[in-house]
């Protein structure tokens, strides 16, 4: 029996970021995970009532899920979606 991990994570927007920067940014990052086969899925959704975004993604297992994790700052093309996120 197949079975997926999902992670999620919550987070804001720096106060000098846009949305339209964090979309831009969150397109050329799905290149970077969909080049994983462990990857299966994103999505990107907006709560307007605490004016927060959350990033969900599924994985054919945890330990690709953390590996991805501890290599998601290292590359170039994460960076525009990275920069865009209060930490």
């Amino acid at each position: 029996m197949p079975t997926e991990y999902i992670e999620t994570f919550e987070f804001k927007l720096n106060a000098d970021s846009s949305k339209q920067a964090l979309l831009e940014g969150f397109e050329k990052s799905n290149q970077w995970f969909e080049q994983n086969p462990a990857f299966i899925y994103r999505s990107l959704a907006y709560n307007e009532e605490n004016n927060s975004w959350q990033d969900v993604l599924y994985w054919r297992s945890a330990d690709a899920a953390q590996q991805a994790g501890e290599a998601f700052l290292n590359e170039p093309l994460n960076q525009l979606f990275a920069q865009q996120i209060d930490v």
